[in-house]
């Protein structure tokens, strides 16, 4: 994963190595605290939820700061970030999310 990751960065460069660089974190910083609290049948459980989630969620979030931070500084794009990840994550939970349950 981790190979893949630098091929990226490698062939489309820093930025969306970048992207990818912090989806690889976030999954793999999910999966060794729910290991922890709650064991790996649990993690097993929430594996397919928690690698689509954060898929989606971290990369709108890192394209959104990419665009908004050299325009408005630090806190002001942390801010309008997080709103326009809420405004897309909802209808992507509602629409997908919600059929892949069964």
């Amino acid at each position: 994963m981790i190979s893949a990751i630098v091929l990226i960065s490698k062939l489309a460069g820093p930025t969306w190595g970048g992207i990818f660089g912090t989806f690889l974190a976030l999954t793999v910083s999910t999966f060794l605290v729910t290991i922890k609290s709650g064991g790996t049948e649990f993690t097993r459980l929430i594996a397919k939820n928690v690698l689509i989630s954060t898929t989606t969620t971290i990369g709108i979030y890192a394209i959104l700061n990419y665009f908004l931070l050299p325009a408005f500084g630090i806190i002001l794009s942390t801010i309008l970030a997080y709103i326009g990840l809420l405004l897309i994550s909802l209808p992507l939970y509602f629409g997908v999310f919600e059929k892949i349950k069964d």
